[in-house]
């Protein structure tokens, strides 16, 4: 999803105009993240793991879904800053939205960030790390 948003230039500048800015959602949609802690707490007593260089992911099955759902981890101990964390959580929440068709509609997942590295790699090696990480483990029909 985009939204638009509308500004004008003040009159001191030139003549009054509209200029239209699309702003890309960043975050996941709210049906394709985790909403409390007992649907998290199932899929780390029951799910599947796999591991690459900088992530871990806990997977289950749940046959109930009708769209994948996943949450992204970040612990404290990867940087103490909550902004970067945060940084870190919406650029993985942006690959999984944008490759969110390819991925089976009935997975729960569970992203762990292992790595502070995370944080200053460019948007295409993670995008690589992250899909190479679904592929691993069969969540992506690509």
């Amino acid at each position: 999803k985009s939204r638009t948003k509308s500004i004008e230039t003040p009159q001191e500048q030139g003549p009054q105009s509209t200029i239209k800015i699309t702003v890309a959602s960043i975050m996941l949609n709210k049906a394709n993240r985790f909403h409390g802690t007992k649907n998290l707490d199932r899929v780390y007593k029951t799910g599947k793991s796999s591991r690459s260089k900088n992530f871990g992911i806990k997977y289950v099955q749940n046959h109930k879904l009708n769209k994948p759902r996943f949450a992204v981890v970040v612990s404290r101990k990867i940087n103490k800053s909550a902004v970067v964390r945060n940084r870190i959580r919406r650029r993985v929440f942006s690959i999984i939205r944008n490759n969110i068709d390819s991925i089976d509609s009935k997975t729960e997942a569970i992203l762990t960030v292992y790595n502070q590295e995370v944080a200053n790699l460019e948007h295409q090696s993670l995008e690589k790390e992250v899909l190479e990480l679904f592929k691993k483990t069969n969540l992506s029909q690509n």
